[in-house]
């Protein structure tokens, strides 16, 4: 009645057992090596495990799993989620083939929580150090949220959160590996997992997607990535993350009104050029030579009424709309002709509006969050400077990254 493999987790040397069932359901983890088998005796869990409390049947065993300390120390993990109604986890090493030492234990707080049920050893930052230690407690209930914790949707109540955690590769190629949590009884029994990205060391606690399938009915995904009724499996596909980097360029870098070598409506004119430039950089190097379609807006003088130049291969407006397909590493321009007016006010510079996105977004590649998708660019007379430059002014847009903090089911972060 042991219930040895009731879950069970692979390490260099062998492979852990949890068996709940062990010494009257308190529950024990065992190991199988290839030299033999490891199994504790009863005495090595009474200081985490005392006789008074031998028949709350604790389940020690429900989930196992290891870590990495910094010192590259191999240390096991196990749950008990029923140990005194609220749940426990200890984290423990194995000495010799009937001894077992307990470094450390996490309490949980609520009855009937079921802390430990679930467990994820997270190396975030990819070292080969563990960063994160992630504790399911799925049946914890609470109206307020709080601090510490990884959450579900606020709406979302009874849906057992944190019943499977998985820590996934990095889903958004900013070089940290990601989390992926279950909750398999969200809306009505459909159920539904949470991504949640890693940065430097830790887990981001707001969720970054939220993602539920509509065709399943009491199907449970988010139990184990499948359904449990409808007897189907889930297959989640990551997309590519781009950057792209947009310049303007103008010919000549500045304005000069006394030179006039075009005509334009029967009238001479100043005519110039914005070369508008985009380079696009796949952050994943598999991805690296694949183009990408771009949709991009120009405005010049965006705030003024009227404008002191316009566009001439559009009739003469001050909005154009284009889309250009771009190869990553590879900069891509477009030559956007325009003439200044005549108009007395040439003291302020005059300004160039770019904004810019996928022209795909649905498909395809997505733009990394915070990257930026706009910019602007002026041009200024040359009498207003005493200097003019032989070379011509480069506006770039600058690479900004912006992670955002949030809140969402039971987590415990340690650091050994």
């Amino acid at each position: 009645m042991s219930q040895a493999g009731f879950s069970s987790h692979v390490v260099e040397d062998g492979i852990l057992l949890g068996a709940v069932g062990a010494y009257d359901w308190n529950g024990a983890v065992l190991k199988e090596t290839s030299s033999g088998k490891v199994i504790p005796r009863r005495e090595s869990y009474l200081r985490e495990f005392p006789d008074e409390l031998k028949n709350h049947g604790a389940y020690l065993g429900y989930t196992v799993t290891s870590l990495m300390t910094p010192q590259r120390v191999r240390l096991y993990v196990a749950g008990a989620p029923r140990f005194n109604h609220t749940g426990k986890v200890i984290i423990f090493s194995m000495q010799g083939m009937d001894n077992l030492v307990i470094h450390q234990s996490l309490q949980g707080e609520q009855i009937g929580s079921y802390f430990g049920s679930e467990i994820g050893s997270v190396d975030v930052d990819g070292d080969g150090v563990t960063d994160v230690l992630l504790v399911g407690a799925p049946m914890f209930f609470s109206e307020a949220r709080e601090h510490g914790a990884l959450r579900d949707s606020d709406s979302s109540q009874n849906s057992r959160f944190g019943y499977a955690i998985s820590a996934v590769p990095d889903l958004n190629q900013d070089s940290f590996n990601d989390v992926v949590i279950g909750a398999p009884l969200e809306d009505g029994h459909k159920g539904a997992i949470y991504i949640f990205h890693g940065f430097k060391r830790n887990i981001l606690k707001k969720y970054k997607q939220h993602s539920w399938r509509d065709g399943y009915e009491r199907g449970w995904p988010g139990g184990s990535g499948s359904g449990l009724y409808g007897k189907r499996c889930s297959s989640l596909v990551t997309r590519s993350v781009v950057q792209i980097n947009a310049t303007i360029r103008f010919e000549p870098p500045k304005i000069n009104i006394f030179s006039k070598e075009c005509h334009r409506n029967g009238r001479e004119a100043t005519c110039m050029a914005a070369f508008i430039c985009f380079s696009p950089i796949f952050k994943a190097p598999q991805f690296q030579g694949q183009s990408v379609g771009i949709k991009y807006n120009v405005t010049i003088d965006e705030r003024r009424y009227t404008p002191r130049a316009v566009i001439d291969d559009i009739g003469g407006d001050k909005h154009f709309i284009e889309t250009i397909r771009a190869k990553s590493g590879h900069n891509q321009c477009q030559q956007l002709n325009f003439h200044v007016l005549d108009t007395a006010d040439y003291v302020k510079p005059i300004t160039f509006s770019l904004e810019y996105e996928l022209a795909f977004p649905d498909q395809g590649p997505v733009l990394e969050e915070g990257w930026p998708s706009s910019l602007k660019a002026s041009v200024s007379d040359e009498r207003n400077n005493e200097c003019v430059k032989k070379k011509p002014f480069i506006y770039r847009s600058e690479s900004i990254r912006v992670h955002v903090f949030g809140n969402m089911s039971m987590s415990s972060k340690q650091r050994f």
